[in-house]
């Protein structure tokens, strides 16, 4: 057990432990996975808020979701709103699969 090695023995465990965790988190989910992919293949991916949405349809398409998720009180409409978008993330991730698996890592990133 660590409880009883020497203080920098607990201290190497405890980084080791935190390496671990972060890489599970990084590796858990297809994003997080294909932009650590991505970054090792010297791509600029930019995570989290440094990303903006680029491409009018696709920004488009998120305004009008979002504003019909926000427009209605309907719980069977919603559901069918959550469905499509698992379907339409399921789908993008098969792409970005194809993409990583013909290594065309440019057009990988075009789907994150």
């Amino acid at each position: 057990k660590v409880v009883n090695k020497p203080p920098d023995e607990r201290a190497f465990a405890a980084q080791q432990a935190t390496l671990i965790n972060h890489a599970y988190s990084v590796l858990r989910t297809p994003l997080s996975r294909a932009n650590y992919i991505l970054t090792q293949k010297g791509l600029d991916v930019g995570e989290g808020s440094e990303r903006t949405i680029t491409d009018p349809e696709l920004l488009m398409q998120v305004l009008e979701a979002r504003e019909e998720v926000e427009g209605t009180d309907d719980a069977v409409r919603l559901g069918e709103l959550l469905e499509a978008n698992r379907k339409e993330q399921a789908r993008l991730v098969r792409s970005l699969s194809a993409a990583f698996r013909e290594q065309a890592w440019q057009g990988g990133a075009g789907h994150t």
